[in-house]
């Protein structure tokens, strides 16, 4: 449900490959059901870090968030 409200707009989703938390497949899969609504998705795996230290690399990437909403 929550996926259908996401149609048309912008969605920015990392992913990591090497996540202990959130399991990697489910995470692709919603990236790919996202792409099935139709959002406009901005998509950024870290094949790397792990959940820890992909989103501490994430927030300190500053920058690629606000190019995002920005366009």
């Amino acid at each position: 449900r929550v996926l259908f409200r996401s149609r048309g707009k912008k969605v920015l989703l990392y992913i990591s490959k090497a996540d202990s938390v959130l399991d990697y497949n489910d995470t692709k899969r919603t990236r790919d059901a996202l792409e099935r609504t139709g959002a406009k998705l901005t998509y950024i795996e870290n094949k790397r870090f792990g959940h820890h230290l992909g989103g501490a690399k994430n927030i300190l990437g500053i920058k690629r968030l606000i190019k995002f909403l920005e366009s």
